[in-house]
């Protein structure tokens, strides 16, 4: 697994940009001048898909019902969820390790008597373990265990298949990454706007004019507009939380985390996010 923290610091001069074509958004994150860690997401809106490229790999993603930008926050916490959606990329997901996997054999078969392949041995039990497992392992690659190792596995428990994928497995975290930079650019484009429509209903527990809470629960719809209130005023949220206020005088406070996951940052001119430029295809 990647040490998020330390990423953080490949993209502390990094420069969100946003670019709205209408079917086609495009969010581009990069240290000027440099392509370290250059990413751009490319959401191909009326086909579902995204596409990543950049100094971190390439990857093509396809959903339809959230594989869009006002909805990729759907992804950026549940990885797993998003694997699941993608078609097709260049850098692995999975790493195999030799000692991890020797570890995982040795607690998914520690049932077995591995002497019981070596009746005419001098060797311990240990030793005889170790020497099949070792055997096992000379059929493992970047892809983990192949055939060789299934058919001495299925030997052994013939419901193997169920477990054999994931020995010796570690995530690389690239996917992870790909979410930390989504994020962080998210961030740098949310600060630079005012208003905001929620892209997802959410609701929101009440309170009186004295800043207890309530029994009430309040819906926020998906397609409402919201205006950030830029002043230090804060009811019953935190310091570090958001305000916002609609037209109609109601008003919540949110966490930054709450803003990402269920707003986009939109102007004056157009109710669907930023001004678009002209319509275009690829």
């Amino acid at each position: 697994m990647i040490d998020i923290e330390k990423q953080k610091e490949h993209f502390k001069n990094h420069v969100a940009t946003l670019t709205d074509y209408g079917n086609i958004k495009i969010l581009d994150f990069q240290e000027p001048g440099t392509s370290h860690y250059r990413i751009r997401f490319l959401f191909e809106e009326d086909y579902h898909r995204l596409h990543i490229s950049g100094d971190l790999g390439e990857l093509i993603a396809t959903n339809y019902n959230n594989m869009c930008y006002e909805q990729f926050s759907d992804f950026v916490h549940n990885t797993g969820y998003f694997e699941g959606k993608i078609d097709c990329m260049n850098r692995a997901i999975y790493t195999y390790d030799s000692d991890k996997a020797k570890e995982d054999l040795i607690k998914q078969l520690e049932w077995y008597d591995w002497s019981l392949d070596h009746p005419y041995t001098s060797m311990s039990l240990e030793e005889c373990r170790d020497y099949d497992i070792d055997c096992i392992l000379e059929d493992l690659s970047d892809r983990g265990l192949g055939s060789k190792a299934y058919d001495k596995l299925s030997e052994i428990d013939s419901e193997c298949y169920e477990w054999i994928s994931d020995i010796g497995k570690e995530e690389t975290g690239i996917l992870e990454l790909y979410m930390l930079a989504f994020e962080l650019a998210q961030k740098q484009i949310f600060a630079q706007h005012n208003t905001f429509k929620c892209t997802d209903s959410f609701s929101v527990q009440g309170c009186d004019d004295d800043g207890f809470s309530t029994e009430e629960y309040t819906q926020i719809e998906r397609g409402s507009i919201w205006e950030k209130d830029t002043s230090s005023f804060r009811m019953v949220g935190a310091p570090d939380t958001i305000r916002l206020e609609n037209e109609q005088g109601a008003w919540i406070e949110i966490t930054e985390d709450h803003l990402l996951d269920y707003f986009i940052p939109i102007n004056a001119l157009n109710d669907k996010g930023l001004e678009p430029q002209k319509q275009c295809s690829l």
